[in-house]
């Protein structure tokens, strides 16, 4: 999804603005709707990880009080063992995904 913006923009459009809330909340019939969306890309495991995310950010805040109170808890790791703990509890960390969240 590198560069196109405006299927960056329909992929926060169909993921409901990436409202997290609404996203951890999503089931089948959700999945099934976005995999059937042609104005998006429709692979399976994009959009099982987008909504995967959306879940594990929650319990992040839930945890933390908030995402960035989560991400100030590593700043006393290196880069790459920081890389390390933001990459292996989120699936498929996608480019499209990076540009929506920054938008929370």
């Amino acid at each position: 999804m590198g560069g196109n913006h405006g299927e960056v923009r329909r992929f926060c459009q169909r993921f409901d603005g990436f409202n997290l809330i609404r996203m951890a909340a999503y089931g089948p019939d959700d999945l099934e709707r976005l995999l059937e969306d042609r104005r998006i890309v429709r692979n399976r495991r994009k959009i099982i990880g987008t909504v995967e995310n959306a879940r594990t950010m929650l319990e992040f805040i839930d945890d933390h009080g908030s995402f960035h109170a989560y991400l100030r808890t590593l700043d006393n790791l290196g880069y790459y063992a920081r890389v390390k703990f933001l990459t292996r509890p989120f699936a498929g960390w996608a480019g499209h995904q990076r540009l929506c969240f920054s938008t929370v």
